[in-house]
């Protein structure tokens, strides 16, 4: 339960999916709900007049300039392996040129998979019947610190679901034992959607940073992951409530996500 955060592909257990509803949501958009998660790995650009063209484009964001939505969208359709490694490099010599090569660790704590939403792609939805449920205490939660902050951790993630349980009072009561026991530490929350009060009680209790991902720049695109209570509006307003009190913000969305075409599909 006491992990290093990291950053990757979707790619959901298939013991904790909601089969039948995945299948009948996925085949209704004609995805496969077997591997709805994998990018399809795109055949080569044969023409060659085609495939510098798009290098261009890559040498052209290498050298600063911004591509035009046409020229991304070319560039993303058109992409393969010849151009994957002909932009990696490039992209991670930029990388290192601006963050260096070090590599920053913090310790996650998933307190709780409850969750009252039912968002299509997640693994631990409400109606997920499948998914085998706990909340860790206090105590467990304090524990993982310790451990944490003695392996030379300096950053703690709390992370979980929009777990009723876990009430405004419960959380900011958490933060503040965090704060005081490891002053200096970070804290980070990923507690999913709430109002203005609440993200500032758990400021004003000691928490430095907050991750909510908006998963996609697309309203509609975003209604048909999520349940009809839940918003785009709501979810881009809780980012800039979030930067507003003064939290570190972390945002993003999700690559290969159901329904996820091309603008030019």
């Amino acid at each position: 339960l006491f992990s290093v955060i990291s950053s990757g592909h979707i790619s959901p257990q298939e013991d904790l999916m909601d089969t039948d509803f995945m299948n009948t949501a996925l085949l209704e958009n004609k995805l496969n709900p077997k591997c709805w998660w994998k990018e399809p790995v795109r055949n080569s650009v044969t023409d060659p007049v085609c495939l510098n063209e798009l290098k261009a484009l890559i040498d052209r964001l290498e050298a600063g300039e911004a591509l035009t939505k046409d020229e991304w969208v070319r560039l993303i359709d058109g992409r393969s392996p010849e151009l994957a490694a002909y932009l990696f490099p490039k992209a991670r010599a930029i990388r290192e040129r601006v963050y260096g090569t070090d590599v920053y660790v913090r310790g996650l704590i998933e307190y709780s998979n409850y969750c009252k939403n039912n968002c299509l792609y997640c693994g631990i939805r409400a109606g997920n019947q499948n998914a085998s449920r706990y909340r860790l205490s206090t105590g467990d939660i304090l524990s993982c610190c310790q451990s944490g902050y003695s392996l030379g951790f300096r950053t703690f993630v709390l992370q979980g679901g929009e777990d009723p349980f876990m009430t405004e009072d419960k959380i900011t009561e958490l933060v503040s034992m965090i704060r005081r026991e490891f002053p200096d530490c970070a804290i980070t929350l990923s507690l999913g959607e709430m109002e203005y009060e609440s993200y500032k009680r758990f400021f004003d209790a000691g928490a430095d940073r907050y991750l909510l991902r908006h998963e996609t720049a697309n309203a509609e695109h975003y209604q048909k992951l999520h349940p009809t209570e839940m918003s785009f509006e709501h979810r881009m307003n809780c980012l800039r409530t979030l930067k507003e009190i003064g939290y570190q913000t972390g945002c993003g969305f999700m690559v290969g996500s159901p329904y996820q075409i091309s603008p030019r599909t």
